[in-house]
């Protein structure tokens, strides 16, 4: 990747245009060999042809933030992603139901890859007090005090992300983790993503699909999505 001082703002003092030249220097060439290495990392699990499970990183607290792939008879992607929100553990707990089915069950027709628990920092802090879930205080939702919502840190439709500007619609910095989901979405290129959540009144649970449109807002169609079901019993048995 090139960059200029060319580009640095004039109001930059040298010692400030120093240390911009320096992160320039540094930093994004690391952002941009990561999403290097993920690309290869992502491209050696499909190419095995059999599940594979594999650590992409480790957060804060030093655990483990895991992806599982279970090879499909197409070369079509889908993506499952559980414990968005840490506090809805039964996100999480369906997500390993997921994989357990598919270790069991025939291939699959999509290549299928699982984010059991996107915010496994989160998942424990609810986790640690059983007597707070699924009460108002939603322990473990978000990451602090003045975090955002995970599920709210993505870019403006029809707007790539990009690894050396990690931020959403409104210009704040995306969370790590969600920072490796958007890179992985932008490499696997999904045909489907499946977001678990948690609810707490099991009368308004379901299967929604989101409007499939273009980046221009226009309708693409509802053919496939119509189509969409569950069997809920074979989950829940």
């Amino acid at each position: 990747m090139k960059f200029s001082t060319n580009n640095i703002p004039p109001f930059f003092t040298s010692p400030v245009k120093a240390i911009y030249c320096l992160l320039l220097a540094v930093i994004i060439p690391g952002l941009v060999g990561h999403a290097n290495e993920l690309a290869h990392r992502l491209q050696t699990m499909s190419a095995a042809q059999v599940p594979v499970r594999e650590i992409l990183t480790y957060t804060k607290s030093n655990r483990p933030l895991e992806i599982i792939y279970f090879p499909g008879t197409t070369d079509k992607n889908v993506l499952i992603v559980g414990g968005m929100h840490g506090s809805e553990l039964s996100s999480i707990e369906l997500a390993h139901t997921i994989v357990a089915m598919l270790q069991k069950g025939e291939r699959p027709t999509y290549n299928t890859w699982i984010i059991p628990s996107l915010f496994p920092d989160n998942a424990a802090r609810a986790a640690a007090a059983p007597s707070l879930i699924g009460g108002l205080e939603n322990l473990g939702r978000y990451s602090g005090q003045h975090s955002i919502d995970p599920n709210r840190q993505m870019p403006m439709p029809g707007v790539s992300y990009t690894p050396h500007n990690p931020v959403d619609s409104r210009g704040r910095l995306i969370e790590i983790e969600n920072q490796w989901l958007l890179d992985i979405i932008q490499h696997l290129q999904p045909e489907r993503i499946a977001a678990l959540h948690a609810i707490r009144n099991v009368a308004h649970a379901g299967v929604f699909a989101d409007p499939r449109t273009d980046c221009a807002g226009i309708a693409k169609g509802f053919s496939a999505d119509s189509v969409l079901h569950c069997k809920w019993p074979a989950l829940f048995s």
